[in-house]
């Protein structure tokens, strides 16, 4: 799978532990399913259900010090977000 050198250098490490685990297992999900490469998103959804999994995940992540990198929408007039 063809990786930037910026996908490369997070891949390694370059921008912390919490964002090289994301990008191991985009990486990994990317070989699985044959991609060519990453595309660029503008929105994306996350859903955790609070299972020792799911926070065992995220704890990688924020412990390793990344972060979102793609915005949420804006709440609409109700407060609630359109995703």
């Amino acid at each position: 799978m063809y990786l930037t050198d910026e996908e490369k250098r997070i891949l390694d490490g370059g921008e912390g532990a919490g964002k090289q685990k994301a990008m191991e297992m985009l990486y990994a999900l990317g070989l699985t399913f044959d991609a060519e490469k990453l595309i660029p998103v503008k929105r994306a959804h996350v859903a955790l259900s609070g299972q020792e999994g799911d926070t065992y995940w995220c704890e990688l992540l924020v412990n390793g010090g990344a972060t979102c990198a793609v915005p949420p929408p804006p709440p609409t007039p109700t407060g609630t977000q359109i995703i």
